[in-house]
């Protein structure tokens, strides 16, 4: 009869029955906490990874129209400028965006519309204002005139 069918089989893998003397680990199941450990450290590192990317500083928002766009292409925006509500014209350099921004190039239909948009932001030693979240402003609407092309909301 194979060992598995057997009453005296090991009870789990990577555990052995030792001839009557007991249950001893194999190599395999010694090596288990090790890899665990392992998993464990490179999933911390990663956290701190991912957490060194979004600034950790205080933040303040502007609501403002977006007047200029700097960009290398659709997605490629490297800064905007903004006015906002009282005629203060404010420039934004975009650094890494938080988890629930709109795409940079999606500042364009704003700039085209003149709906206002919302931007989180820190402010750099060199007083640089950092972008780190775009959104558009709550509670508006498109302007009646605008039509987006089919296939854009």
């Amino acid at each position: 009869m194979p060992a598995l069918r057997r009453r005296d089989a090991a009870p789990c893998a990577g555990l052995q029955r030792d001839g009557g003397r007991g249950i001893r680990l194999t190599v395999a199941a010694r090596a288990r906490p090790v890899r665990l450990g392992a998993v464990a450290l490179a999933l911390a590192a990663l956290a701190l990874a991912v957490a060194a990317c979004y600034p950790s500083g205080p933040t303040a928002q502007a609501v403002g129209v977006v007047l200029r766009i700097e960009s290398a292409g659709l997605g490629k925006v490297s800064a905007f400028t903004i006015r906002e509500d009282d005629g203060t014209i404010v420039p934004f350099t975009v650094g890494p965006l938080e988890p629930g921004s709109f795409p940079p190039g999606h500042l364009t239909e704003h700039a085209a519309t003149g709906q206002p948009i919302l931007v989180t932001y820190t402010t750099d030693t060199d007083g640089t204002h950092v972008a780190v979240k775009l959104e558009d402003k709550p509670g508006t609407t498109r302007p009646p005139w605008y039509s987006p092309s089919p296939g854009t909301s």
